[in-house]
């Protein structure tokens, strides 16, 4: 594989060859100064955890065999805008001074897996999807500027990374991987409007929503979920909402009023969800809206009655057919051991 090559070296380069050109025409000192100046400013127009990032993204994940990876080999600056790398989006920050805010490398063939992202200190939007990245998803907890991570139709394991208090962030999608574990807390995202966890190996409980207010897209269908069905009743922004293909029991959650539910875009069964006691309840007739299905019920079914446990109190457990074989086996062989007793010699006494 074809590493990249650093950075600071490619701009040591560049400079050498301006402080050349200089050299013939300006004499030696004059020349030297202005390389020095160059390699400065060239090298603080991208800080330097960020284009080490940018490398490992590359390094890591095949970047030879990528689908589309201009400037990526060629090394530079990933902001220069006369050779920008292919789905890097820069900002100027200050004369002379980039910052990355974005990276979107989806169906591009990448393989392998993500690095830490902690360098992309500024990043706003990373995008990831439709590739074969394996491994663990990375930390995202201190890219306070994150307001959109897509990584979905991958082969990702692994727990979910902890997003909560991301303040910015308004999309988180890694729909269609290999995930596991629980579904971490999703409170304080103010600005959160798509999460689509749906088809993963998720299980537990699902978290409160309450910390989104303004969440219109909800996805965690066809995942291994517990529990009962999280409560919405206070997002009347809410237009899709899919928890089917789960093990969720109880009732169906209680419809926002007013609500913002597309009709046919929402999804409750197969579950173990159960609808009013004295149907058609206002909710069901909402949910049989928004579901497209009347009843919305219709492919649930009821919750498998819990094993019967011989530990509990009062219960007397039912012999199965092996127990009752064994009881009648051990009656047989104690009424043959007590036929095949030794009988004892008449005593003196008995004899007269």
């Amino acid at each position: 594989m074809k590493h990249l090559s650093t950075h600071s070296g490619l701009v040591n380069r560049s400079a050498l060859a301006q402080a050349l050109h200089l050299l013939r025409r300006t004499g030696p000192r004059l020349a030297l100064a202005a390389a020095a100046l160059v390699c400065g400013t060239a090298q603080a127009a991208l800080p330097a955890p960020q284009i080490f990032t940018l490398e490992l993204i590359y390094n890591n994940n095949g970047g030879g065999g990528w689908t589309t990876s201009t400037n990526w080999v060629n090394g530079g600056d990933p902001c220069d805008a006369a050779a920008p790398w292919f789905g890097v989006t820069c900002e100027l920050t200050s004369p002379g001074v980039h910052k990355v805010v974005g990276v979107n490398l989806s169906a591009n063939n990448l393989n392998g897996t993500l690095p830490p992202l902690t360098g992309l200190v500024d990043v706003e939007d990373l995008r990831f999807s439709d590739n074969r990245l394996t491994g663990p998803l990375p930390a995202l907890n201190t890219l306070w500027q994150l307001g959109s991570f897509v990584a979905n139709n991958n082969q990702l394991t692994g727990p979910l990374p902890e997003i909560a208090a991301l303040s910015h962030l308004y999309q988180f999608s890694v729909a269609n991987n290999q995930l596991s574990g629980t579904i971490p807390s999703l409170a304080a995202l103010p600005a959160m409007l798509n999460l689509n966890l749906a088809g993963n190996q998720l299980q537990g409980p699902i978290p409160s929503l309450a910390g989104m207010p303004g969440l219109r897209d909800f996805w965690v269908a066809n995942n291994q979920l517990t529990g009962a069905a999280p409560d919405i009743s206070g997002l009347t922004a809410l237009r899709q909402f899919y928890i089917n293909n789960n093990q969720l029991t109880g009732a169906a959650p209680t419809v926002p009023s007013p609500s913002a539910l597309i009709a046919n875009n929402s999804g409750l069964c197969p579950n173990y969800l159960t609808p009013a006691a004295i149907p058609p309840s206002a909710n069901d007739t909402a949910w049989n809206t928004a579901t497209g299905s009347t009843p919305w019920s219709a492919d649930c079914t009821a919750a498998p009655a819990p094993p019967v446990s011989v530990t509990d109190p009062g219960v007397t457990a039912v012999p199965t057919l092996g127990e009752w074989a064994l009881a009648l086996l051990a009656t047989i062989m104690g009424a043959m051991a007590w036929a095949r007793r030794p009988r004892a010699a008449p005593s003196d006494a008995s004899r007269g």
